[in-house]
């Protein structure tokens, strides 16, 4: 019962707030910085994924729709290499963030 009431006070909030923080605060942060780092550099990534490989529409005068790329790359292989670099990339902060996550 007096723990009960204990648990009520603010006191004894604050108390099982730094308990919980003392014994849980390292996973706690990592659970929270690696789903936020991951979140913040896989939209960076797909960002750029979409800027250089995919189309974007146009509306011409007669009412009909074009697609443009947004950007031109210098050869195939660019374009190819490229997207092996994006795919990578986010394949690598994937594996990094699941550690920090998981680890």
């Amino acid at each position: 019962m007096a723990s009960d009431e204990f648990l009520k006070s603010n006191t004894g909030k604050i108390a099982v707030v730094i308990i919980v923080w003392k014994v849980m605060g390292h996973d706690i942060l990592g659970i929270v910085g690696g789903t936020v780092a991951w979140i913040v550099l896989a939209t960076i990534i797909l960002w750029s994924f979409k800027f250089f490989h995919m189309t974007k529409r146009v509306k011409q005068e007669d009412k009909t729709y074009k697609y443009e790329r947004r950007f031109e790359f210098k050869s195939n292989d660019a374009r190819v290499g490229s997207a092996w670099a994006h795919s990578l990339s986010l394949l690598a902060i994937t594996v990094i963030c699941m550690h920090i996550i998981f680890g």
